[in-house]
Formats: C-alpha cells, sequence, structure tokens
C-alpha cells in the first residue's frame, strides 16, 4: 500500500546516506 512504498523510499534514502 501506500506506507509500504514510503517506508520503502525512506529506506532507500537513508541507505544512499550511509554509503
Amino acid at each position: 500500500m501506500f506506507w509500504t512504498q514510503t517506508l520503502e523510499m525512506l529506506l532507500a534514502v537513508v541507505v544512499l546516506c550511509d554509503y
């Protein structure tokens, strides 16, 4: 749903910021 897509996008941003 909407939340899953938002969480995935946020997670991707966090991972990109980590690396």
